[in-house]
């Protein structure tokens, strides 16, 4: 399936694949369907996704990937159009060691936001102290380094 497709395309493919991959018992689709079936398993796939993510980043210690993924599902169900819990587990089988979901890889649009960000910026109405400091790009922060004198010994001026 190359980029270069329209979306009707791409899902009339999806579709012929589908339907001639389902099993017996499975429902007949067309391509309205299964494109509306993706879209839900993909939301809530990305939905418990973040939410493993949320739980990761609270370091649970010896804790094992079914304690996480089993806490994941629980703050999935917080949410009230999810109360029911999770039904895609596999879904979440297949797709949980794609790329698209590991650590520090950026969606497509995402990485797109970011290229056009840099085509944006215009390097020479940037000085070299603000290029360096990694304090100039914080909000609510002076620009001027933190200082240490007899008046805030343990604490920093800002």
């Amino acid at each position: 399936m190359g980029r270069y497709q329209s979306a009707n395309e791409f899902w009339s493919r999806v579709e012929l694949k589908y339907n001639e991959l389902r099993q017996q018992h499975l429902e007949y689709r067309n391509m309205r369907s299964v494109h509306s079936r993706m879209d839900t398993i993909n939301v809530e796939v990305r939905r418990l996704n973040g939410c493993l993510k949320q739980v990761e980043n609270l370091n649970p210690s010896g804790a094992s990937e079914k304690d996480i993924l089993d806490r994941a599902k629980v703050l999935f169900m917080q949410e009230p159009k999810y109360k029911r819990g999770f039904k895609f587990d596999n879904v979440w089988n297949i797709v949980k060691n794609f790329e698209k979901f590991k650590d520090n890889v950026p969606t497509a649009r995402q990485a797109a936001r970011k290229q056009s960000q840099h085509e944006n910026v215009d390097l020479s109405q940037l000085d070299s102290h603000t290029l360096e400091s990694p304090i100039s790009a914080s909000p609510g922060l002076s620009s001027s380094p933190p200082t240490l004198n007899d008046d805030n010994v343990g604490g920093t001026s800002f």
